[in-house]
């Protein structure tokens, strides 16, 4: 009886193969299979190793399915990365311009003040100069019609012919001298007339005011495009940072992945494959040699 059952070989059917024994690690199948019992209608009572084995074929199937649909999702991702980062180098290219526009109207802006100012400063000159021409024909004139009152009043009082004639010469120089000058006031009146540069004057400045608060308004919204370029450009970064952490994430160790390959690693390094291709980025990881294709 001992003989037979020394001869007997040690019955394996019931035990499962382990993670340790195996030479990999996979928590979520272990999870799913802990406590697992298939009886066999050879051997009731006994865990059958090959319903094991047609069960974690059908997981891991399973897990390359749900591996398709993140690299498609990954890819899609990408995807909208790259349409929102070429939208923002649009928008961006268009507040430049935008920014270069409104500087060159700001600039013709100073100009046209400043222009409005030196013609302000030359008015004042000459009103000044006409103000003083004015006076000085004035007074002249003042002093013309004292001689010809003077005159009126010697002949009057004069009785000799002679004298008489002598008034009336003199009475005519002084009229021809105060047709003079009324030919002199009509010309300073025409002058006057660039009284109206006053109020050109005035509606300059009124202009200048307006075109100092249109300045104003400009440097305000230049300030802000600014501040958008720097927020769009905050942005463009962060994108440019996801994007090379992804890459990154390809080269961290033995084999292109950072760990020592296995069934767990599969999903990992199958997805940074697909990110790497997705990215261009084939430096730091080469599909064909990589830990994934060895376990399919």
């Amino acid at each position: 009886m001992s003989s037979d059952n020394s001869d007997q070989e040690p019955d394996t059917t019931s035990e499962s193969p382990t993670a340790s024994d195996a030479g990999w690690h996979m928590p979520d199948l272990e999870a799913d299979f802990q406590g697992f019992v298939v009886q066999d209608a050879a051997t009731p009572g006994k865990c059958s190793c090959r319903e094991v084995v047609k069960a974690l074929k059908e997981s891991l199937r399973y897990q390359t399915k749900a591996f398709q649909h993140g690299m498609e999702r990954l890819a899609a991702g990408w995807t909208n990365l790259k349409a929102a980062e070429e939208a923002l180098l649009r928008k961006r290219e268009e507040l430049h311009f935008e920014r270069g526009v409104l500087q060159a109207e700001g600039q013709a802006l100073h100009k046209n003040l400043d222009d409005v100012g030196a013609d302000e400063d030359a008015l004042d000159e000459e009103w000044e100069a006409l103000d003083k021409e004015r006076e000085a024909l004035i007074a002249d004139r003042e002093r013309l019609r004292a001689e010809l009152a003077d005159l009126e009043q010697r002949k009057a009082e004069a009785t000799n012919a002679k004298e008489r004639k002598a008034m009336e010469a003199e009475q005519i120089t002084a009229q021809a001298a105060i047709d003079a000058l009324r030919k002199a006031v009509d010309t300073l009146a025409a002058k006057t007339a660039t009284r109206n540069a006053e109020a050109e004057v005035r509606a300059l400045t009124a202009r200048l005011a307006t075109g100092d608060a249109e300045r104003k308004r400009l440097q305000e919204h230049i300030r802000v495009l600014e501040r958008e370029l720097a927020e769009d450009d905050a942005e463009l970064e962060a994108l440019h940072a996801e994007i090379r952490a992804r890459s990154e994430a390809c080269r961290m160790g033995p084999g292109g992945c950072g760990t020592d390959g296995g069934p767990e690693t599969g999903l990992r390094c199958t997805i940074d494959a697909s990110r790497a291709r997705t990215l261009d980025d084939e430096k730091g990881f080469v599909w064909h040699h990589s830990p994934a294709s060895q376990w399919w």
